[in-house]
């Protein structure tokens, strides 16, 4: 699951053709600038940074052995669309050259927001045509009113997770965060709640093998259950 989500992640940064048939629409989730986590969780940080990268490098792996490969391999019906995925999995293996700085720049209270942008692209962007849903620095809107930010960049909606941090109680933890969504047809902020995570593993999506993972995970499962309901209200 983790390497579908990934795989969606990486795509949304691609350009895909519009039909026009339905509203298409941005949304942008912005990288938290940190998180305050209980020092007995810092075993964790490196394994969900690691975890990030090997994915990554795992990818383009599979991108260039199929570049590699030649059209006479496979039976003539199936050279055509061979020929096609070779010429996708280029543009895919470029895309993924550029992103390789900041794929090693990434922190591990990330995963909120790279988390959060793989499951918006999987409930928006099952058919075409599709929206755009990415994540952006939180530099790039920290000196800036969000609506200036949105106009420039034709933005729909902006998601933000702020004041990150956990606790724990008798070895059970807990996270919460400010969860905030903007609306730029409102130009406001029209949600704003605060959103607490487990460290519970309730399968499917929403698997996670450490308390850590757990508590990311399930603050997005919990922000999903908000922001998603409220962007529908606005298209």
């Amino acid at each position: 699951m983790k390497k579908l989500l990934f795989l969606i992640l990486i795509s949304s940064q691609l350009s895909f053709a519009q039909d026009g048939k339905q509203k298409t629409f941005k949304i942008a989730v912005v990288k938290p600038a940190g998180a305050k986590i209980e020092k007995s969780l810092n075993i964790y940080t490196d394994s969900i940074e690691l975890a990030y990268q090997n994915q990554y490098y795992s990818y383009r792996e599979q991108l260039k052995e199929t570049l590699s490969k030649e059209a006479d391999f496979y039976p003539e019906d199936m050279r055509a669309d061979f020929e096609e995925n070779k010429k996708n999995a280029k543009i895919e293996l470029k895309q993924l050259d550029s992103l390789e700085n900041k794929i090693l720049e990434y922190n591990y209270f990330e995963l909120l927001s790279y988390y959060s942008t793989s499951v918006l692209n999987m409930i928006f962007n099952e058919y075409e045509p599709y929206s755009t849903i990415y994540e952006i620095q939180y530099s790039e809107i920290q000196n800036i009113e969000l609506s200036k930010y949105a106009d420039k960049n034709g933005i729909d909606f902006i998601v933000l997770y702020e004041e990150i941090k956990t606790t724990e109680e008798n070895g059970n933890y807990e996270m919460s965060l400010s969860l905030k969504l903007y609306s730029n047809k409102e130009k406001k902020i029209i949600l704003e709640k605060e959103i607490y995570g487990n460290t519970n593993s309730y399968g499917g999506m929403w698997t996670c093998g450490n308390p850590l993972t757990c508590l990311f995970i399930n603050s997005v499962k919990n922000s999903l259950k908000v922001i998603v309901p409220k962007i529908k209200q606005q298209l």
